[in-house]
């Protein structure tokens, strides 16, 4: 217990002592501890006041009202904020994406998909700053939790060395309307700018691929049932069927694959179905990396369950050649089997195969679920 001296007859007293046990004087406040509180008072009600200010000028602080904004660039145009360099390729609304695991993400409100580049111009390795939507209201909205389901995606936490860029996608769940993109130029940098995404119109969802920079990677369609006709290879705008020789052209090439591919499926003939993929796959389904052998197998497997086939169609077939030698098909198939346990397995999807030549043939090295629209088992 700590001691102190009575102000009146100077004998030792506890300093918590209400008044002085040998005299009956009330301890004396000290002028100090006073001068003290009532400075700490004035700091407490000066801090109150700079708040309010700042909630009444700049709405908390959270409005992009608040923020270093230099410029508003259109899509397509690259500039430069903070120690980052950015273009925006495009963007369009989506009313659903289809996951590398074959599921359809559906949004709460509607998804805006833009198309990012990014190059870090600092001295170090940096991570990607977050990228935000703002509306003619001030509000801003973050990214999306879906984005772990869309495909070519910027990663969490994207780290960029020195003069290193990247583009990725960049997915947003929010009500159809006008919004312009807001980057940063760092995390401390304190600077923002705006892309103009208002000439994107609702109108226009579905329409084209999520990714500017990869024909053919849309839903077909637009993410429609797909038709119950048998349609043969559409050709992809600009592209020719007319052949001078008597080489088979590209598409006419593909157009003999795909229909040893179906023919081959309704007669369950597994050699004449596994000759239709590469040697080596880069995709198989939800499995990278595999050989002729593996495909060989499944397909084994699953012949041997299916106790009958009625029904095996691809329609809506859209041919991109990449290069010479490379080309994607994207396609709808509709199938109706029944299992050997007698259950039914029927549904329709839609299906994205990259092909390569080799040999003079087309070869799939790559199958892949991008929307599945319906399944029976």
């Amino acid at each position: 217990m700590a001691l102190r001296p009575c102000k009146e007859c100077g004998k030792e007293i506890s300093s918590f002592a209400v008044v002085c046990p040998y005299c009956g004087e009330k301890p004396r406040t000290s002028a100090g501890f006073a001068i003290l509180a009532v400075f700490g008072i004035l700091i407490l009600i000066g801090y109150i006041g700079d708040l309010r200010k700042k909630n009444s000028e700049g709405g908390g602080g959270n409005s992009p009202t608040s923020t270093n904004v230099t410029a508003k660039h259109a899509m397509g145009q690259e500039f430069s904020v903070g120690y980052w360099t950015y273009r925006c390729n495009g963007a369009n609304w989506k009313s659903f994406i289809a996951s590398e695991f074959g599921s359809v993400e559906r949004p709460d409100a509607e998804f805006l998909i833009v198309d990012l580049w990014a190059r870090n111009d600092d001295r170090t390795s940096s991570t990607l700053p977050p990228v935000k939507l703002t509306d003619p209201q001030g509000r801003e909205f973050d990214e999306s939790s879906k984005r772990i389901y869309l495909q070519d995606a910027f990663e969490t936490l994207k780290q960029l060395n020195p003069g290193v860029s990247s583009r990725g996608l960049v997915l947003f769940d929010v009500p159809p309307g006008e919004y312009m993109l807001m980057v940063s130029g760092g995390y401390e940098s304190g600077e923002h700018e705006f892309v103009d995404l208002s000439s994107v119109r609702k109108e226009e969802r579905d329409q084209g691929p999520q990714r500017s920079s990869a024909p053919g990677e849309g839903v077909p369609n637009g993410g429609q049932n797909p038709p119950n006709d048998s349609a043969h290879v559409g050709i992809a705008p600009g592209q020719t069927t007319a052949n001078e020789g008597h080489e088979p052209t590209p598409e006419q090439g593909i157009n003999s694959l795909l229909d040893d591919w179906v023919q081959s499926f309704r007669q369950k003939d597994v050699t004449k179905q596994v000759e239709c993929y590469a040697p080596q796959l880069d995709v198989y389904f939800r499995q990278h990396n595999l050989t002729r052998a593996f495909v060989e197998t499944d397909k084994s497997w699953a012949f041997g369950r299916i106790a009958e086939i009625r029904k095996f169609e691809i329609s809506n077939v859209q041919i991109y050649l990449d290069a010479t030698n490379e080309a994607t098909v994207t396609l709808n198939k509709t199938w109706d089997t029944t299992l050997t346990s007698g259950r039914p397995f029927a549904g329709s999807e839609v299906e994205r195969l990259r092909l390569t030549l080799i040999d003079g043939r087309w070869k799939i090295k790559s199958e892949e679920e991008v929307a599945i629209y319906s399944v029976t088992r």
